[in-house]
């Protein structure tokens, strides 16, 4: 059986994902995006008007860790809406 060129390239990056599940990663990958700028722009206008980002935690912990996970869901969301 002979496979087209866009499905041996498909199978070669190593991506096992059906063409049926491309859809919930595409909302996964949006939702991931979507919330990971939030909480950057959220953690940038916090620190900017010097109000904390959370309450009860160190200043610097919050802003930092905050940063770190939306970075982390920014990523994920990309590569949710690249491999999608």
């Amino acid at each position: 059986m002979r496979c087209s060129l866009a499905v041996r390239a498909y199978a070669f990056r190593g991506c096992h994902a059906l063409p049926m599940e491309r859809g919930p990663a595409i909302f996964a990958g949006t939702a991931f995006v979507v919330f990971g700028a939030a909480l950057l722009l959220w953690t940038a206008a916090r620190t900017r008007l010097r109000a904390p980002v959370a309450h009860g935690v160190s200043p610097v912990a919050s802003a930092v860790l905050s940063v770190l996970f939306g970075i982390a869901a920014l990523g994920g969301g990309i590569w949710c809406l690249v491999y999608a």
